[in-house]
This record gives C-alpha cells, sequence and structure tokens, in this order.
C-alpha cells in the first residue's frame, strides 16, 4: 500500500532492499525473520503488482557458507534469496556483499 500512495511504479522504477537484523531482538523473537525473509518478499509482491522494472536484494555471504541454514541470519537471508530467486514477473538481482575493514581507519 505504501509504495502504491507514494505514486511509485513502472518498468523505470527500482527497489532496492538494503534491511537487514544480524542478531536477535530482546523482546521480538521473530524480528529476525521478519526483516531478513518476510519484509522483502512482501516488497517484491507489491513490486510485481504495482509493475516495478527490477527489485534488488543486498544479501549476505553468509548464506554460502558450510553452516549457513543452521545460523538463523543467513537462514532467513537465503530463504529470502530463494523465493526472490524464482519469481516470475520481476526481475531480481541478488548482492552478496563483501566484507569491507580498513585497518588505519578501525571500520
Amino acid at each position: 500500500d505504501h509504495l502504491g500512495s507514494l505514486g511509485l511504479g513502472g518498468k523505470e522504477s527500482i527497489f532496492v532492499n538494503l534491511a537487514a537484523i544480524a542478531g536477535p531482538v530482546p523482546g521480538n523473537p521473530e524480528a529476525m525473520m521478519s526483516v531478513n525473509y518476510k519484509a522483502p518478499l512482501a516488497a517484491a509482491r507489491a513490486c510485481e503488482v504495482l509493475d516495478f522494472g527490477h527489485f534488488i536484494q543486498s544479501s549476505t555471504q553468509a548464506v554460502k557458507t558450510e553452516r549457513g541454514g543452521q545460523v538463523p541470519y543467513s537462514r532467513w537471508k537465503g530463504m529470502a534469496d530463494f523465493s526472490l530467486a524464482r519469481l516470475d514477473d520481476l526481475p531480481v538481482t541478488i548482492l552478496y556483499l563483501g566484507l569491507l575493514y580498513c585497518k588505519n581507519q578501525r571500520i
């Protein structure tokens, strides 16, 4: 509803999902699943209805590790990636962003 109410949509529109929760949220045991799995799928379905031209999902390298499915963060991100990649009516790109580290800047 919100994307449509903002007047967004059409083949020239691109949705970029950068949202993630990497750890548990006290008092909200469903937060990681909601943000990392349910929300991207809901956004992508809204983009399909609004005829967006593309959906870009930011994922994590953790989904490609040996234990990726055993850790809640990477499990939900991986399930979202899997589901988004199978959408028929919306082009999807899944980005596996690299780890950034700078010894001198401590970031």
